[in-house]
């Protein structure tokens, strides 16, 4: 272990609402979260986000589930 950490590029995770949305349209805030996924669907993804305009992996699944809850 060091004797002395520089706290300046500590990596802090943060939980909830992230900070540029906090205080706009709540409804639509979106939340950062750990989730655990199966490792062949975070390959799909991450896949399909590298072809030509695509969107980031993670808006593609949160745009799935957004489908599949309209859906039921």
């Amino acid at each position: 272990m060091r004797e002395e950490y520089d706290l300046k590029t500590l990596k802090v995770k943060r939980r909830g609402i992230l900070p540029n949305l906090k205080g706009q349209f709540p409804e639509q805030a979106q939340l950062k979260i750990t989730i655990a996924l199966d490792e062949d669907l975070v390959n799909y993804f991450k896949a399909e986000a590298q072809q030509p305009d695509t969107q980031f992996y993670q808006t593609q699944v949160n745009q799935i589930l957004r489908q599949a809850i309209q859906q039921k």
